[in-house]
């Protein structure tokens, strides 16, 4: 038995030519806020775990990942993951401290870390709300 669609539902996104397209999608992201030790970049940075477990194609064969700035500046960084009994965990390492320095990361501010590129490198793009703003 068919369901009755709800009109109100359907979204009328046309084009000139009639074609229909699908609404954006929203890309895969996580919010930190940063504590003094992620903000001093002299650590590794533990990506979202939930992040990670949820999309685990995004970092399976990636050794390296560019964070992108708003400014369009770009940071490479290597990704590592760190394996202990049934558990696993992604870190940001090499490359995190000359980001934070370069995007003058401190405590308290909130970063975005949205997808922007899947791939062997994937690319994410950084929002930062700064804390004293």
């Amino acid at each position: 038995m068919a369901l009755p669609i709800n009109h109100s539902d359907v979204i009328d996104d046309t084009s000139s030519h009639g074609s229909f397209t699908s609404p954006p999608t929203i890309p895969p992201s996580f919010r930190h806020i940063m504590t003094s030790y992620c903000a001093s970049g002299m650590y590794p940075f533990q990506m979202d775990s939930a992040f990670v477990a949820k999309h685990p194609d995004i970092l399976q064969h990636s050794v390296i990942v560019i964070l992108r700035l708003s400014d369009m500046s770009e940071h490479p960084c290597e990704v590592y993951k760190y394996q202990y009994e049934f558990k696993s965990k992604i870190y940001i390492g090499t490359g995190w401290h000359n980001f934070c320095t370069s995007a003058n990361i401190g405590e308290g501010d909130r970063l975005q870390f949205s997808l922007a590129l899947r791939g062997i490198m994937p690319v994410f793009n950084v929002q930062i709300e700064c804390a004293d703003e």
